[in-house]
């Protein structure tokens, strides 16, 4: 069972040398157990996994659907990690994105630039 598992020039010849140390290790009681394992082992369940690790982000500068512009990582086309987003009017914000909304630690400025609120974001809101 081992030689099939992982064939090896000296494995054979360790198997024959343990059977030789071992008298009580018969042909027969071998088999027994060769085959025994064999079951055991196809019996076990396999493990595949449908699981799919998602793309990585990517850094870019777009054109968002409410006119704003965004330059920064994007997952499946949408903002997504570290980027700034600049609103029509002037107004910004700097920090982190998650599905498309600020998200995470990020500041807002007004259009001249003047910190509006610094601080942590939930699903585009400043968290109070």
């Amino acid at each position: 069972l081992a030689e099939n598992r992982a064939p090896e020039n000296n494995l054979h010849e360790f198997i024959l040398r343990l059977q030789k140390q071992e008298t009580s290790l018969t042909n027969e009681k071998i088999e027994e157990a060769y085959s025994l394992l064999q079951k055991r082992i196809s019996a076990m369940p396999s493990f595949k996994s449908d699981f799919k690790p998602n793309a990585k982000p990517i850094a870019k500068m777009i054109e968002l659907d409410d006119g704003s512009t965004y330059m920064g990582n994007l997952l499946n086309g949408i903002p997504h990690g570290y980027g700034r987003k600049t609103l029509p009017n002037g107004t910004s914000y700097i920090g982190n994105f998650v599905d498309g909304m600020a998200d995470g630690i990020g500041t807002n400025y007004s259009e001249t630039g003047v910190i509006v609120y610094s601080g942590i974001w939930k699903q585009g809101k400043p968290a109070k």
